[in-house]
């Protein structure tokens, strides 16, 4: 097990994240959640939020996402999870029979955002559903509420930085409706806040937005490194037309590279271990810009597939269908030669994904335009190529597209075909169990590590140099960073100091109201009875209160101040506080003193 004691409780970033804050949501408003990609948005939801709605006595639901491919995902899953979990709930597509039902169960609706501001039809007609819900107990999961989610053309303008001239805010309008209704419960979960759901556009804000989880309480760097994969590298090219050119070239020197050393290492691997199942397929895609031919700005999407044909000629065998294309007209594989088949039927976009998924299928280069902006869940992607420069009006660089792109490769990923674990350090314990005594522990620790880790190759403008630091701050940690570089065959080699960050949020989310000292007199001393003639008797009992709260500290139980578990973590009063530092002389440096990261 590892020695790192504490770094189990990494994880909880999407209790903090999603179940915590839900908790400070508000009548009346649209309640905003946001945590990055792999945090784990959806997944709560299902298995916490709505089977904690119903034990409330809420009974109607509607779980709405963008695209439809992902309706028929989103439903399987939330299936499962309530026959696995006991959930007394129906889920259904149909508007229709969502509005018709009667039984005694709860019900969930899954559905895009569009067919129920439609109400079923083919007409906007979001009263449908509205007046449906009017007297109904319900709550509303908003998935990737940043789409559609301006309230107005002026704040669509800035919080997409496109001059638009026509924009209805249908979405919009239909949450705010939902969430004036007398017995409704209405949250939005995004990755990525709009400019509107932070009120940082000048005087022309929706008053309806409430944004539960702000800039400090952000998944940490060393979060981080538990949830997702790591940030290899960020490649920037030049983006003239020659440049997006040279960029995807570029990529692809890379990813053969990545890829061959992937598939030496595990030949090396399985030589002395060949009962383990390895899958170093990965998978990079190609996010082209709009089909017109004479741009300047961008690479289509035939002009990304001609690339890339041209560059594997004599490279590979020209008859796989290493080639995916997802476009308007739907779901495509291809080769090199030019023969291209298109996925038909209802679950085209679940075969297409399964795919990419599958180790011994030769799909290897997907190429798309904004279809998968969000909603693609594919833990083996780890590279992408940009060829569109996403020049913006206006002084404000709005980052959501490409921060959303990007999250496509993030989710963890080991290359192991049955080690079915979510998190880093449960990764890390199952190598250290099995294949410590392993001669090959060392290359099988860097195969998981550089299997979890992701590339991009990105135009050099001015919204990709916005976009590049938000990701390396909030959204991924380096691969230098990885758990698997601190780890050697007897588990984690030292103890990982917590960040500031980290320590900040956790200190905040612990403190109480006044200091948890058994038997302690502070609050009695300072605020309802100070002694006559103290500075504090001289004030109110409500300034007395806040100065009470400003001189708080929280205390570790343990003493170990990098354990930052909830149930360590005390409030305490001054006195109480250098008491017991003074009595362990905790002042002094040891092995669990506060090391600056």
């Amino acid at each position: 097990m590892s020695k790192y004691s504490n770094i189990k409780t990494l994880r909880l970033v999407s209790q903090r994240l999603i179940i915590d804050s839900s908790k400070k949501w508000e009548k009346g408003k649209i309640n905003i959640i946001t945590a990055g990609t792999g945090v784990g948005k959806t997944f709560n939801i299902m298995n916490t939020l709505i089977p904690s709605d119903i034990e409330e006595g809420v009974n109607k639901f509607l779980f709405l996402t963008v695209f439809t491919d992902n309706v028929a995902q989103d439903y399987e899953e939330m299936e499962n999870t309530f026959i696995e979990k006991g959930v007394k709930a129906k889920v259904t597509t149909d508007v229709k029979t969502f509005l018709e039902y009667k039984g005694k169960l709860a019900i969930v609706l899954v559905s895009t955002v569009a067919g129920a501001v439609n109400g079923g039809t083919d007409n906007e007609n979001s009263d449908i559903l509205i007046n449906f819900l009017k007297d109904e107990k319900f709550a509303l999961y908003w998935d990737e509420a940043h789409f559609g989610g301006s309230s107005s053309l002026a704040t669509y303008k800035y919080n997409t930085g496109w001059p638009g001239t026509v924009y209805k805010a249908s979405y919009y309008k239909f949450a705010e409706a939902l969430a004036l209704l007398e017995k409704s419960k209405v949250f939005g979960f995004t990755a990525t806040p709009l400019f509107e759901h932070k009120g940082l556009i000048p005087n022309i804000n929706s008053k309806m937005y409430n944004l539960l989880v702000k800039k400090e309480d952000w998944a940490t760097q060393e979060e981080l490194t538990e949830i997702t994969s790591q940030l290899r590298n960020i490649s920037v090219y030049n983006p003239s037309k020659l440049g997006f050119e040279k960029g995807i070239q570029l990529a692809l020197n890379d990813y053969l590279a990545f890829l061959k050393n992937l598939e030496l290492n595990a030949e090396i691997i399985n030589s002395h271990e060949p009962l383990l199942n390895l899958a170093p397929k990965t998978i990079m895609t190609l996010n082209a810009g709009a089909n017109n031919e004479n741009s300047t700005t961008s690479l289509n999407i035939y002009e990304n597939i001609d690339v890339v044909k041209d560059y594997l000629r004599g490279k590979i065998d020209e008859t796989l269908y290493i080639l995916g294309k997802a476009d308007k007209d739907g779901y495509f594989i291809g080769n090199i030669q030019g023969d291209w088949i298109k996925l038909t039927g209802d679950y085209a976009f679940t075969e297409f994904v399964n795919k990419m998924k599958d180790s011994n299928d030769p799909l290897r280069f997907i190429f798309h335009i904004e279809k998968f902006k969000f909603g693609l869940n594919v833990p083996n992607i780890s590279h992408e190529v940009h060829s569109r420069e996403r020049n913006q009006t206006g002084e404000n660089k709005v980052t959501v597209s490409i921060l959303q792109i990007f999250g496509r490769a993030v989710r963890t990923n080991f290359g192991i075909e049955d080690l079915n674990v979510n998190f880093v350090s449960d990764a890390v314990d199952w190598l250290v169990k099995n294949y410590k005594d392993s001669p090959i522990f060392d290359e099988l620790r860097e195969y998981m590590m550089l299997q979890n880790s992701h590339t991009f190759f990105v135009p050099d403008t001015e919204t990709y140099k916005a976009a590049i630091p938000e990701w390396k701050e909030d959204y991924s940690a380096p691969l230098s960073k990885s758990q698997f570089n601190n780890v050697d065959r007897n588990g984690y080699k030292k103890t990982i100091s917590a960040s500031k960050q980290e320590r900040d949020a956790a200190y905040k989310a612990a403190q109480k109201d006044r200091c948890e000292r058994e038997g302690c007199k502070c609050f009695e001393d300072f605020v309802t009875n100070p002694p006559i003639g103290s500075e504090e008797f001289t004030l109110s009992e409500e300034e007395r209160l806040v100065n009470y709260k400003k001189g708080l500290q929280v205390d570790h139980v343990d003493r170990n101040l990098n354990n930052l578990a909830p149930e360590n973590l005390k409030t305490y009063c001054p006195n109480a506080h250098s008491g017991k530092t003074m009595k362990y002389e905790d002042y002094m440096p040891n092995e669990n003193s506060c090391i600056p990261s």
